[in-house]
């Protein structure tokens, strides 16, 4: 579910939601596949392309999860500044990897979480 944020450089109001499972296990897949080359080309002596696949894999994972979170992205990020896309980006990261912690979970997980509780 999308809420709403507004951002402190701007004041401009996002909407923006935790990545779903699914588009998280995406870019931990596209991280792993890019370390593995990485780690190949290092074993290569092939530093610069270490340093290149890796600036790669950093913009990927940054479009792959702003495209993910932000409501209506397409259209969006184009209006947004780079501090903005940072901002947007941070904000994501802070919902998607938040404490779980009875006061952020819904009425539906409430109730044991064993049969031993």
């Amino acid at each position: 579910m999308y809420a709403k944020h507004t951002l402190k450089t701007t004041g401009k109001d996002v909407w923006l939601r935790a990545l779903p499972y699914s588009d998280w296990e995406e870019i931990e897949e596209m991280r792993i596949a890019q370390v593995e080359e990485a780690v190949a080309l290092a074993e290569a002596c092939k530093t610069e392309r270490v340093n290149l696949i890796m600036l790669k894999l950093n913009a990927a994972i940054r479009k792959r999860k702003l495209a993910a979170g932000l409501q209506q992205a397409d259209e969006v990020l184009g209006t947004l500044s780079t501090p903005e896309a940072r901002e947007v980006e941070a904000i994501i990261d802070r919902l998607t990897f938040a404490e779980v912690v009875p006061e952020n979970l819904s009425d539906a997980g409430d109730g044991s979480a064993t049969a031993s509780e």
